[in-house]
Protein backbone atom coordinates (compact mmCIF):
# COMPACT_ATOMS: atom_id res chain seq x y z
CA UNK A 1 0.00 0.00 0.00
CA UNK A 2 1.42 3.34 -1.05
CA UNK A 3 0.12 6.88 -1.46
CA UNK A 4 -2.41 8.77 0.61
CA UNK A 5 -4.17 5.76 2.14
CA UNK A 6 -0.83 4.43 3.39
CA UNK A 7 -0.16 7.88 4.82
CA UNK A 8 -3.46 7.79 6.71
CA UNK A 9 -3.06 4.22 7.95
CA UNK A 10 0.43 4.82 9.31
CA UNK A 11 0.27 8.40 10.56
CA UNK A 12 -3.29 8.44 11.86
CA UNK A 13 -3.81 4.89 13.09
CA UNK A 14 -0.33 4.31 14.55
CA UNK A 15 0.90 7.80 15.51
CA UNK A 16 -2.44 9.60 15.98
CA UNK A 17 -1.43 12.38 13.57
CA UNK A 18 -4.24 14.23 11.81
CA UNK A 19 -3.37 14.25 8.11
CA UNK A 20 -5.85 17.11 7.51
CA UNK A 21 -7.37 15.71 4.33
CA UNK A 22 -9.33 12.62 3.35
CA UNK A 23 -8.48 10.35 0.45
CA UNK A 24 -10.79 8.51 -1.91
CA UNK A 25 -8.32 6.16 -3.51
CA UNK A 26 -5.94 3.36 -2.62
CA UNK A 27 -2.61 3.09 -4.42
CA UNK A 28 -1.63 -0.58 -4.64
CA UNK A 29 1.96 -1.16 -5.77
CA UNK A 30 2.53 -4.55 -7.38
CA UNK A 31 5.92 -6.14 -8.09
CA UNK A 32 5.30 -7.87 -11.42
CA UNK A 33 7.39 -9.50 -14.16
CA UNK A 34 5.44 -8.22 -17.19
CA UNK A 35 2.22 -6.63 -18.43
CA UNK A 36 0.51 -10.00 -18.81
CA UNK A 37 0.84 -10.47 -15.05
CA UNK A 38 -0.58 -6.98 -14.49
CA UNK A 39 -3.67 -7.72 -16.55
CA UNK A 40 -4.18 -11.04 -14.79
CA UNK A 41 -4.17 -9.30 -11.41
CA UNK A 42 -6.49 -6.60 -12.73
CA UNK A 43 -8.93 -9.22 -14.00
CA UNK A 44 -8.91 -11.11 -10.69
CA UNK A 45 -9.95 -7.89 -8.92
CA UNK A 46 -12.71 -7.26 -11.48
CA UNK A 47 -13.91 -10.86 -11.13
CA UNK A 48 -14.51 -10.25 -7.40
CA UNK A 49 -17.40 -7.99 -8.36
CA UNK A 50 -16.35 -5.24 -5.95
CA UNK A 51 -14.68 -3.06 -8.59
CA UNK A 52 -15.52 -1.93 -12.10
CA UNK A 53 -13.33 -0.71 -15.01
CA UNK A 54 -12.60 3.00 -14.93
CA UNK A 55 -15.24 4.90 -16.89
CA UNK A 56 -12.52 6.93 -18.63
CA UNK A 57 -10.72 3.82 -19.85
CA UNK A 58 -7.64 4.10 -17.63
CA UNK A 59 -6.20 0.61 -17.25
CA UNK A 60 -4.62 1.24 -13.87
CA UNK A 61 -7.77 2.59 -12.20
CA UNK A 62 -10.73 0.54 -10.94
CA UNK A 63 -13.83 2.14 -9.46
CA UNK A 64 -15.58 0.66 -6.45
CA UNK A 65 -18.92 -0.81 -7.45
CA UNK A 66 -20.85 0.54 -4.45
CA UNK A 67 -18.75 3.23 -2.71
CA UNK A 68 -19.11 6.32 -4.88
CA UNK A 69 -15.82 8.10 -5.60
CA UNK A 70 -13.55 5.40 -4.19
CA UNK A 71 -11.12 3.71 -6.56
CA UNK A 72 -8.00 1.59 -6.73
CA UNK A 73 -4.90 2.70 -8.59
CA UNK A 74 -2.76 -0.29 -9.52
CA UNK A 75 0.92 0.65 -9.88
CA UNK A 76 3.22 -2.06 -11.28
CA UNK A 77 6.95 -1.98 -10.57
CA UNK A 78 9.86 -4.43 -10.43
CA UNK A 79 11.06 -6.34 -13.54
CA UNK A 80 8.17 -4.93 -15.60
CA UNK A 81 9.62 -1.41 -15.19
CA UNK A 82 13.13 -2.27 -16.40
CA UNK A 83 16.45 -0.83 -15.24
CA UNK A 84 15.25 2.79 -15.41
CA UNK A 85 12.22 2.02 -13.17
CA UNK A 86 9.73 3.60 -15.57
CA UNK A 87 6.45 2.24 -16.82
CA UNK A 88 4.73 3.26 -20.04
CA UNK A 89 1.04 2.41 -19.95
CA UNK A 90 -0.26 0.26 -22.81
CA UNK A 91 -1.72 0.31 -25.34
CA UNK A 92 -0.34 3.69 -26.51
CA UNK A 93 2.65 3.81 -24.08
CA UNK A 94 2.49 7.61 -24.14
CA UNK A 95 1.79 7.96 -20.38
CA UNK A 96 5.05 7.33 -18.54
CA UNK A 97 5.27 6.93 -14.76
CA UNK A 98 8.42 6.87 -12.64
CA UNK A 99 8.51 4.04 -10.08
CA UNK A 100 12.03 4.65 -8.78
CA UNK A 101 12.28 3.75 -5.11
CA UNK A 102 9.27 1.43 -4.97
CA UNK A 103 11.38 -1.66 -4.34
CA UNK A 104 13.27 0.12 -1.54
CA UNK A 105 9.98 1.29 -0.03
CA UNK A 106 8.64 -2.26 -0.13
CA UNK A 107 11.65 -3.64 1.74
CA UNK A 108 11.14 -1.00 4.45
CA UNK A 109 7.35 -1.34 4.58
CA UNK A 110 5.37 -2.01 7.76
CA UNK A 111 3.10 -5.06 7.91
CA UNK A 112 -0.43 -4.14 8.99
CA UNK A 113 -3.03 -6.80 9.81
CA UNK A 114 -6.22 -5.58 8.16
CA UNK A 115 -7.91 -8.77 9.29
CA UNK A 116 -6.55 -11.78 11.16
CA UNK A 117 -5.61 -13.50 7.90
CA UNK A 118 -4.90 -10.43 5.74
CA UNK A 119 -1.46 -8.87 6.25
CA UNK A 120 -0.79 -5.82 4.08
CA UNK A 121 2.61 -4.24 3.50
CA UNK A 122 2.22 -0.48 3.99
CA UNK A 123 4.83 2.18 3.20
CA UNK A 124 6.76 3.44 6.21
CA UNK A 125 7.01 7.22 6.77
CA UNK A 126 10.53 7.15 5.29
CA UNK A 127 9.32 5.23 2.26
CA UNK A 128 6.39 7.58 1.83
CA UNK A 129 8.45 10.77 1.77
CA UNK A 130 11.01 9.25 -0.59
CA UNK A 131 8.27 8.33 -3.06
CA UNK A 132 6.56 11.71 -2.55
CA UNK A 133 9.75 13.62 -3.36
CA UNK A 134 10.16 11.62 -6.57
CA UNK A 135 6.46 11.97 -7.41
CA UNK A 136 6.63 15.74 -6.81
CA UNK A 137 9.32 15.95 -9.49
CA UNK A 138 7.06 14.17 -11.99
CA UNK A 139 3.97 16.24 -11.15
CA UNK A 140 5.39 19.59 -10.06
CA UNK A 141 3.70 21.50 -12.90
CA UNK A 142 0.27 20.02 -12.20
CA UNK A 143 -2.03 22.62 -10.57
CA UNK A 144 -3.41 20.03 -8.13
CA UNK A 145 -0.03 18.59 -7.14
CA UNK A 146 -0.62 17.29 -3.61
CA UNK A 147 2.76 15.65 -3.10
CA UNK A 148 4.27 18.76 -1.51
CA UNK A 149 1.51 18.80 1.11
CA UNK A 150 2.42 15.28 2.19
CA UNK A 151 6.14 16.12 2.24
CA UNK A 152 5.33 19.13 4.42
CA UNK A 153 3.16 16.99 6.71
CA UNK A 154 5.97 14.47 7.25
CA UNK A 155 8.54 17.19 7.85
CA UNK A 156 6.24 18.93 10.34
CA UNK A 157 5.16 15.81 12.24
CA UNK A 158 8.20 13.56 12.22
CA UNK A 159 9.00 14.50 15.81
CA UNK A 160 6.01 12.35 16.81
CA UNK A 161 7.28 9.43 14.73
CA UNK A 162 10.84 9.80 16.00
CA UNK A 163 9.85 9.77 19.67
CA UNK A 164 12.78 9.26 22.05
CA UNK A 165 15.18 8.91 19.15
CA UNK A 166 15.10 12.68 18.91
CA UNK A 167 17.12 12.85 22.13
CA UNK A 168 19.01 9.56 21.92
CA UNK A 169 20.76 9.80 18.54
CA UNK A 170 22.47 13.19 18.65
CA UNK A 171 20.19 15.02 16.23
CA UNK A 172 19.15 17.64 18.78
CA UNK A 173 22.76 18.53 19.53
CA UNK A 174 23.66 18.67 15.83
CA UNK A 175 20.71 20.99 15.11
CA UNK A 176 21.30 23.39 18.05
CA UNK A 177 18.45 21.84 20.07
CA UNK A 178 15.85 22.87 17.50
CA UNK A 179 13.33 20.00 17.68
CA UNK A 180 11.81 20.69 14.24
CA UNK A 181 15.16 20.64 12.48
CA UNK A 182 16.33 17.66 14.54
CA UNK A 183 13.30 15.61 13.53
CA UNK A 184 13.79 16.61 9.87
CA UNK A 185 17.39 15.44 10.18
CA UNK A 186 16.27 12.09 11.59
CA UNK A 187 13.82 11.77 8.70
CA UNK A 188 16.70 12.35 6.28
CA UNK A 189 18.70 9.63 8.01
CA UNK A 190 15.81 7.22 7.86
CA UNK A 191 15.22 7.86 4.17
CA UNK A 192 18.92 7.37 3.40
CA UNK A 193 18.91 4.10 5.35
CA UNK A 194 16.28 2.52 3.09
CA UNK A 195 17.24 3.86 -0.34
CA UNK A 196 19.74 2.23 -2.67
CA UNK A 197 21.20 2.84 -6.11
CA UNK A 198 19.28 5.06 -8.48
CA UNK A 199 16.62 6.04 -5.92
CA UNK A 200 19.21 7.25 -3.42
CA UNK A 201 21.06 9.23 -6.07
CA UNK A 202 17.89 10.75 -7.44
CA UNK A 203 16.50 11.94 -4.09
CA UNK A 204 19.85 13.50 -3.14
CA UNK A 205 20.10 15.22 -6.53
CA UNK A 206 16.56 16.62 -6.37
CA UNK A 207 16.92 17.98 -2.84
CA UNK A 208 20.31 19.54 -3.65
CA UNK A 209 18.89 21.17 -6.76
CA UNK A 210 15.92 22.62 -4.87
CA UNK A 211 18.12 23.93 -2.05
CA UNK A 212 20.19 25.73 -4.66
CA UNK A 213 17.23 27.77 -5.91
CA UNK A 214 16.35 31.26 -4.70
CA UNK A 215 12.92 32.71 -4.01
CA UNK A 216 9.61 30.92 -3.55
CA UNK A 217 9.72 28.72 -6.63
CA UNK A 218 10.29 24.99 -6.76
CA UNK A 219 9.83 22.52 -3.95
CA UNK A 220 10.38 24.90 -1.04
CA UNK A 221 7.82 27.32 -2.46
CA UNK A 222 5.34 24.46 -2.89
CA UNK A 223 5.92 23.43 0.74
CA UNK A 224 4.71 26.89 1.77
CA UNK A 225 1.49 26.69 -0.22
CA UNK A 226 -1.91 25.94 1.30
CA UNK A 227 -4.23 25.16 -1.59
CA UNK A 228 -3.77 27.90 -4.17
CA UNK A 229 -2.36 30.42 -1.68
CA UNK A 230 1.33 30.95 -1.12
CA UNK A 231 2.21 31.69 2.48
CA UNK A 232 5.37 33.51 1.47
CA UNK A 233 7.25 35.69 3.86
CA UNK A 234 11.02 35.74 4.09
CA UNK A 235 10.94 34.28 7.59
CA UNK A 236 8.64 31.43 6.50
CA UNK A 237 10.78 30.69 3.46
CA UNK A 238 14.03 30.58 5.42
CA UNK A 239 12.45 28.39 8.08
CA UNK A 240 11.17 25.90 5.52
CA UNK A 241 14.48 25.94 3.72
CA UNK A 242 16.23 25.17 7.00
CA UNK A 243 14.01 22.09 7.50
CA UNK A 244 14.81 20.83 4.02
CA UNK A 245 18.51 21.50 4.65
CA UNK A 246 18.33 19.54 7.91
CA UNK A 247 16.67 16.69 6.04
CA UNK A 248 19.54 16.77 3.53
CA UNK A 249 22.13 16.87 6.31
CA UNK A 250 20.57 13.78 7.83
CA UNK A 251 20.73 12.08 4.45
CA UNK A 252 24.53 12.38 4.62
CA UNK A 253 25.01 11.53 8.32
Amino acid sequence: MAGALARDWILTEIYNIDTLRATFDADIALALPDWDAFYRVRQLILDSGEFLPDKHGRNHRLDHSSVSGFHLDLIPYGPLAGEEAKIAWPPTHDTVMNVIGFEDAYRAAITVLVEADLPVRVSSPAGLIAMKILAWEDRKHHPQNKDARDIRLLLDKYEVVAGERLHDEGAMFMEDFDADRASARLLGRDVASILTGLARQRVAFLVDRELGKEGAGGLIGDLLRMGSDLLYEEENFERMRSLVQSFRNGFDD
